[in-house]
C-alpha cells in the first residue's frame, strides 16, 4: 500500500493580528478560503478555446456579490485598518488591470488601420501600474511630436462683412416670409397681414396670419357660447317661476334661492363648460399671436438695421474705387538744373595766359607814348 503523502499546507502571509485575540485563526480562514476559490475557478472545465474570460467574468461577479453582502454584515467590533487595506488593495489591482485591457484593446483596434501607427507607439509606451512594486508608476520616455502651429489671422475689421450681412439678410428675408425675389432696398417692412387658416405656415407672416385666424374664431365661438348660456339661463329662469307659479319675482331673490341656483347649474352646465373651454382657446390664442408678433418686430429690425449697415459698406466701397479709378497718375515734375560751370584752365593754361596778360599790360602802357612822339 502506498504511503500517503501529507496534505500541502497553503503558505501563510504574515500576520497581520499578531498579538491580538483571533488573528491567527482568522488569517488562516482566509487562507484556506483563497485557495479553494482558487481551485475552484482554475479546475473549473471549460470546452473550446474561449475558456479564460468566462472564468474572469465569473469571478468578477462573484466578488462584486460577495463583497456588498459581506462587508455591510461585518461587526463593528471587527472593523480594522487591514480589512481597508485589503479592500482597496483589491480594488487598486482591478483597477490597473482594467486599464491595461482597454489599453490593449484600443492597441488592438487601431493595428491595420491608416494613420493610426503613432497612436499604437504611444499607447505602448504608457506607464505601467505594477502591485508588487507598491503601484509606483514606472514611466517610459514618449519623444514628443512636433505640430506646426497654425497661425492664427487677425480679423482686419471688427465690422462685419458684406458677404456675411447678406447672409443674414438673405436668412431674415426667409423666416420673415418677405418676398425673395426683391433686391433688400425694394423690400417694405410694413406689413399688413389677412387672418387666413394656416396649418403649414412656413414663416413668421403666415403664422400671424394663422393665429390672427384662431384668435378671431375663439372670439366669435366664445361669444356665441356666451350668448347660448344666457338663452338657456333666461329660458330656464321663466320656466322656474311658471313652474313655482310666482308672479313679478325679482331675480335677485331667483340668483339668491338655493333651489334655483342648483337647478340652474345642472340646466346650464353644458352651455357654462363650452364657454369655459372657448375662453381657455381664445386666452391661449391671443399669448401665441402676442409672442408671434413680437418675434415678427424684432426680426424685422434687425433686417433694417443689417439693411442699413450694408448700405453704408456699400456706399464706402462705391467711393473708394470712384476715388481710384478718377486718380490720374502724377507726372513727376522736372528739376531746375544749374547752367554749368565755366571750365577751369589747367595750371599751365593758367601760367601761359597770366604772362600773356602781363605782356598785354605792359604794350598797353606803351603805346599810347609811342602814338604820341608820332603826333608831335
Amino acid at each position: 500500500m502506498a504511503e500517503q503523502q501529507p496534505k500541502e499546507t497553503p503558505k501563510k502571509p504574515a500576520k497581520k493580528g499578531k498579538g491580538r485575540k483571533g488573528g491567527g485563526a482568522r488569517e488562516e480562514h482566509a487562507a484556506a478560503i483563497s485557495n479553494d476559490i482558487c481551485d475552484i475557478v482554475k479546475k473549473y472545465k471549460i470546452d473550446g478555446p474561449d475558456n479564460v474570460l468566462p472564468r474572469i467574468n465569473g469571478l468578477l461577479r462573484a466578488t462584486t456579490s460577495l463583497i456588498g453582502e459581506l462587508v455591510p454584515d461585518v461587526r463593528e467590533g471587527h472593523l480594522t485598518h487591514s480589512l481597508a487595506d485589503e479592500l482597496f488593495y483589491c480594488a487598486m489591482v482591478l483597477e490597473n488591470e482594467g486599464k491595461e485591457t482597454l489599453k490593449n484593446f484600443m492597441i488592438k483596434s487601431a493595428k491595420g488601420k491608416p494613420g493610426q501607427a503613432d497612436k499604437i507607439v504611444s499607447l505602448k509606451k504608457l506607464y505601467k501600474m505594477n502591485p508588487k512594486e507598491g503601484f509606483l508608476a514606472k514611466v517610459e520616455y514618449v519623444e514628443p511630436r512636433a505640430y506646426t502651429r497654425r497661425e492664427s489671422v487677425a480679423a482686419t475689421s471688427a465690422e462685419p462683412s458684406e458677404r456675411r450681412i447678406r447672409t443674414r439678410l438673405e436668412k431674415l428675408v426667409t423666416e420673415i416670409g418677405f418676398d425673395a425675389d426683391k433686391d433688400f432696398d425694394e423690400i417694405n417692412v410694413m406689413y399688413t397681414v389677412e387672418a387666413k387658416e394656416n396649418k403649414a405656415a412656413a414663416n413668421l407672416l403666415e403664422r400671424l396670419g394663422h393665429f390672427k385666424f384662431k384668435v378671431k374664431n375663439a372670439r366669435d365661438e366664445f361669444s356665441s357660447a356666451q350668448d347660448d348660456l344666457n338663452t338657456v339661463e333666461s329660458d330656464f329662469k321663466e320656466k322656474f317661476k311658471k313652474d313655482k307659479k310666482w308672479e313679478n319675482v325679482p331675480d335677485d331673490f331667483l340668483d339668491g334661492h338655493s333651489g334655483y341656483t342648483a337647478a340652474a347649474y345642472e340646466e346650464c352646465k353644458a352651455e357654462a363648460e363650452k364657454l369655459r373651454q372657448w375662453d381657455r382657446t381664445r386666452r391661449s390664442s391671443e399669448k401665441a399671436l402676442a409672442e408671434v408678433k413680437g418675434d415678427l418686430d424684432k426680426r424685422i429690425a434687425s433686417f433694417e438695421s443689417l439693411r442699413e449697415q450694408l448700405k453704408k459698406i456699400l456706399k464706402a466701397a462705391a467711393k473708394k474705387r470712384k476715388s481710384v479709378d478718377g486718380k490720374s497718375p502724377k507726372k513727376k515734375k522736372a528739376k531746375a538744373t544749374a547752367a554749368p560751370p565755366p571750365p577751369q584752365p589747367s595750371s599751365s593754361e593758367s601760367s601761359s595766359s597770366s604772362g600773356e596778360e602781363d605782356d598785354d599790360s605792359d604794350s598797353g602802357g606803351a603805346a599810347p607814348d609811342s602814338t604820341d612822339d608820332d603826333e608831335e
